[in-house]
């Protein structure tokens, strides 16, 4: 029985990595600009080399200037791109998220593509921002949907511009409670639940939102880049969740490079010109759950969202 169990999952863990996606474009980025969020560790910081291979333009969005300098001094020092660039944006703060989009917006003439990579997942309990938010709510999810939103005009006057959205298989076991997902007030639940639920509204915005962006030369797409051995499996509490993942990531066998493909594809593969409000895995469209086929529900969301980033902002929104 354990030597089947054993081969059982040796043979997972062979398949998983024979059917890696790869993006296979030798596109080269020079003069274009990309944004990314919490690209300063993990597959975010991998993304950020491959573009600065390619003679992107690169500004991170970092939470800690400090973790983020040192990501760009280091991918400088191993791909001799200097136009690397580290601003301060912490996307469980709305206050946070407007100032670094200000800055960029005063600093840049086009935006390329838009990688919103930067997540949490937030230890066991309830916990919420400085605007009353819950954090995995605040920081997957609104602060995304306010960069996104404050930094579209721009990217409308870029050609063929892109935004790229990292959610999670784990969106599959999402549900949507609009009365509750933003504080997560009714009861106490396991911080998973409320993971799994803002990769779905993730995936609801993205969807929502190439709707809205039809006709205008932007495109949106969302991704699982897989499951790696990152910090957000290192630094989890909860000793079994902790174990579970750690399992998970052994089967997968993803490097960190390996793990950035799907968001590298996403950002610059000539494969996906012109596609837009597709999830994709491995560097393929994949399955999501049905509920991001609710275009009531997800007006809902963007309504709610847009209530949250306030009024004034809501006049001004798509």
């Amino acid at each position: 029985m354990l030597f089947l169990l054993t081969v059982s999952i040796f043979t997972l863990r062979l398949y998983f990595r024979v059917t890696c996606g790869v993006c296979k474009s030798a596109r080269d980025m020079s003069g274009k600009v990309v944004v990314v969020t919490g690209g300063n560790t993990g597959i975010g910081k991998e993304l950020v080399r491959d573009l600065a291979k390619r003679n992107a333009k690169i500004i991170l969005g970092c939470r800690s200037i400090e973790r983020g300098r040192e990501a760009m001094l280091d991918v400088m020092e191993s791909t001799g791109n200097t136009n690397i660039y580290v601003k301060r944006c912490d996307m469980s703060s709305l206050q946070s998220v407007r100032m670094f989009c200000e800055d960029v917006l005063d600093s840049e003439d086009r935006l390329d593509v838009l990688v919103c990579f930067a997540g949490s997942g937030a230890p066991f309990g309830r916990h919420l921002t400085e605007d009353g938010v819950e954090m995995q709510f605040a920081t997957n999810h609104l602060g995304h949907f306010l960069l996104v939103n404050l930094l579209l005009d721009l990217m409308k006057c870029t050609p063929n511009s892109r935004i790229v959205i990292t959610s999670s298989s784990a969106h599959l076991l999402g549900s949507m409670d609009l009365s509750n997902i933003t504080r997560f007030d009714k009861y106490i639940s396991h911080p998973f639940v409320a993971y799994c639920n803002t990769k779905l509204a993730n995936i609801m915005f993205m969807k929502e939102l190439s709707e809205r962006l039809e006709n205008t030369g932007v495109c949106v797409n969302a991704l699982h880049p897989g499951t790696i051995y990152t910090n957000g499996i290192r630094h989890n509490k909860i000793w079994y969740i902790k174990l579970f993942l750690t399992f998970l990531s052994f089967l997968y066998n993803k490097s960190l490079e390996e793990g950035a493909q799907t968001l590298i594809y996403l950002s610059v593969s000539e494969e996906v010109d012109g596609v837009s409000g597709q999830y994709f895995t491995d560097c393929r469209q994949a399955k999501y759950n049905p509920l991001a086929d609710d275009s009531s529900l997800r007006r809902e969301l963007w309504s709610v969202s847009a209530q949250l980033c306030d009024s004034q902002l809501k006049k001004s929104l798509l």
